[in-house]
């Protein structure tokens, strides 16, 4: 089935969840989320006991979707559901305007990357974040 639309405020709760995140930073993630002044989509998928098992969002500013916080239980992997989770952000895009899409995604995670092969994405440049400890 279709991912169901999410208030921000829900969506980044699951996301938390789905990504095991320390949940003392919940009130920052919502208060970034507010922020966003662009047109989003905020999207969840459950199983059939209604449980949370993917989540994504998109933002489309100028033409350009970028599509974030992609997560999928660890549980309900190869299950096909980010493949759909993204498919719909994609199409949600096209309706609204967005003239292309960009995500970005770890080098590590060999899953992901192979799944946004499949889609169509392919690498234009590498990152990296410098972190102080």
């Amino acid at each position: 089935g279709d991912g169901h639309y999410s208030a921000p405020n829900d969506w980044v709760r699951v996301w938390h969840h789905l990504r095991k995140r320390d949940h003392s930073l919940l009130p920052i993630h919502r208060v970034t989320l507010a922020k966003i002044t662009d047109p989003c989509c905020f999207l969840l998928f459950q199983d059939y006991l209604s449980r949370p098992v993917a989540s994504g969002f998109a933002v489309l500013h100028n033409g350009a979707l970028g599509i974030h916080g992609i997560a999928t239980s660890k549980h309900n992997l190869r299950e096909g559901y980010a493949t759909k989770l993204v498919n719909q952000l994609l199409h949600w895009g096209k309706r609204k305007g967005a003239r292309y899409a960009y995500l970005q995604v770890e080098s590590a995670n060999v899953t992901a990357l192979n799944l946004y092969t499949k889609l169509g994405f392919n690498e234009v440049y590498k990152y990296w974040y410098r972190a102080r400890y």
